[in-house]
Parts: C-alpha cells; sequence; structure tokens
C-alpha cells in the first residue's frame, strides 16, 4: 500500500467514525445521458475546489458515501475511487459509445406497439 492509499483509507476511516449527519450523493441511471449528470457535478467539483483552495480536492472528499444505479453507479464508482469529474467524463466520451445501445426512433416506436408477453391462458391451479 502505497503512503497516499494509507492516508486515504485513515481518512475513511476517521470521516466513518466521527458521529453527526452524513452527505449521500445518489446517482440515478439512464444510459449516455449520464453525461447530463457529470455536467452538474462538474460544477459542484468546481465550486468546492474554489472554497477549499486546493485543486486536488475531489467530490470523495466531500461526500460520506456515493452510490447509484446503472450508468450512476459507474459514475459513483469513478467518484469513490478519488477520480474528478474530469476523468470519468473523459472515460465516457472514450467508451460510451461501446458501452450504450444506439436504439434508433423506429425501434423505440415499434417496441411500443408490441405485446412483452404472450396472450395465452394461465393453467388452473
Amino acid at each position: 500500500m502505497t503512503a497516499s492509499e494509507k492516508r486515504q483509507q485513515s481518512d475513511l476511516m476517521a470521516r466513518l467514525a466521527r458521529s453527526g449527519p452524513r452527505k449521500l450523493l445518489a446517482l440515478d441511471g439512464g444510459g449516455i445521458r449520464g453525461v447530463l449528470s457529470l455536467e452538474i457535478l462538474a460544477e459542484m467539483e468546481r465550486l468546492l475546489i474554489e472554497q477549499s483552495g486546493n485543486t486536488d480536492y475531489r467530490l470523495v472528499d466531500y461526500f460520506d458515501y456515493v452510490s447509484g444505479t446503472s450508468t450512476g453507479g459507474i459514475i459513483a464508482a469513478g467518484i469513490a475511487t478519488g477520480m474528478s469529474v474530469a476523468e470519468i467524463m473523459e472515460f465516457y466520451k472514450t467508451n460510451g459509445a461501446r458501452m450504450f445501445d444506439k436504439t434508433g426512433l423506429f425501434s423505440r416506436l415499434t417496441s411500443l406497439f408490441q405485446s412483452k408477453f404472450k396472450a395465452r391462458r394461465l393453467p388452473n391451479s
């Protein structure tokens, strides 16, 4: 374990040991639209850097817990590991096309008019 990792672990342990309210960041899913969440998070991170005067400040330093669903979970994992929002955004720009399907309008409209389930009677119990 490096010195930086030891410091981060001791900071985490101290943060979790303290009493009082906790700050939770919960991120929604939505595929590539997670980039919209990243834009908001980038502004939050910018404000926290400005307020703290520390250019290495990350959202992981501010929130006690981060969680997410689907693409929100990917973003939460990046935040939890100490990535900057810019690094997570770069990850999305580089990998987004491979991670998320490009479902066209026609296939979406077609699926609206198709049943998910077969029309058949339920067996008698």
